[in-house]
């Protein structure tokens, strides 16, 4: 009853003072923004994150650990496996933060004793319990949860695996930009960081552009897909898309089967046949005449 009416006062005040808020884009930061951690089952493992407020006012805050496979279609079975939610303890997990201070979160983390080998991953949250329309309009202050993600490997049986599933671009286009879509499958039992361009060739099997994947981090089960693009407008003719990507320890490579592509420029082609067939009307077929025409004048120039 008292920690509730301590909070009403609270939320009080707020509605009372207006705060200037400092010019952040989050009320809230944390550091590491990723935790990455070798774990054994069975064992306690320790370690902590720092939490700051931003702001000028003081802030009370909710920690909570959640699947970092909230957005992903994975079979339950698959999603048990890599969450690692329940693995977590926060100390503490609830807590009141004042201007500018920074504290420090005792993060436990205990595998259960018959852990799979592999990646295993969970997302750290900090909330505060504030609702945003009660901070000053002209305040540029987020109220937005801030998160850490966690990426917890237990020894064993590690496997490395990946998969490209699609490359698709347009068969024909008139003009650029080109757009490439892929998307990869990690069939492992690890998260993998890859590397690698999207490799484009001329007709004559030259080079002319390579474009660089974004880094991403792809977990077990899951598929990344992503979207390049070459910003180039004028183009004309054949090219051939190749992926070359490397992943693992290893840097093990993974290339793609080639897809075709025409760039016709049909427009421009229309307008200069257009001109050539204009100008061998004028000159080529009238040239005989043109001929004959001048003659007939430098015959009356003889004449006179």
């Amino acid at each position: 009853m008292r920690k509730f009416i301590g909070l009403f006062t609270f939320l009080l005040l707020l509605n009372i003072f207006t705060f200037k808020a400092s010019a952040v884009d989050t009320a809230l930061s944390v550091a590491p923004a990723i935790l990455e951690s070798v774990t054994i089952s069975g064992k306690k493992n320790l370690t902590k994150i720092i939490i700051i407020n931003n702001t000028n006012f003081p802030l009370p805050i909710k920690g909570q650990v959640s699947t970092f496979l909230s957005n992903t279609s994975l079979p339950k079975t698959q999603s048990d496996t890599y969450n690692a939610a329940s693995w977590f303890t926060l100390e503490p997990s609830d807590f009141i933060l004042q201007p500018q201070e920074k504290k420090e979160i005792a993060v436990t983390i205990v595998p259960p004793k018959k852990s799979e080998p592999g990646g295993h991953y969970a997302t750290i949250y900090f909330q505060p319990l504030i609702p945003a329309d009660i901070v000053s309009k002209e305040s540029t202050t987020s109220l937005a949860r801030v998160g850490v993600l966690a990426f917890l490997v237990v020894p064993g049986d590690i496997k490395e695996g990946l998969e490209i599933i699609s490359l698709a671009a347009p068969i024909w286009q008139t003009f650029g930009p080109l757009n490439f879509d892929f998307s990869l499958k990690n069939t492992g039992n690890i998260h993998l960081l890859p590397t690698g361009e999207i490799e484009i060739k001329n007709i004559l099997d030259q080079v002319v552009k390579t474009i660089p994947l974004e880094p991403s981090a792809i977990i077990p089960g899951t598929t990344t897909e992503q979207s390049l693009m070459w910003d180039k407008q004028l183009l004309f003719g054949r090219f051939s898309t190749t992926l070359k990507i490397n992943y693992g320890t290893n840097h093990d490579p993974l290339i793609s089967k080639p897809i075709y592509i025409w760039i016709i420029p049909w427009p421009i082609i229309l307008v200069i046949i257009v001109l050539l067939t204009l100008i061998y009307k004028i000159f080529i077929l009238n040239f005989s005449r043109l001929k004959l025409a001048f003659k007939v004048l430098i015959g009356k120039d003889d004449k006179s």
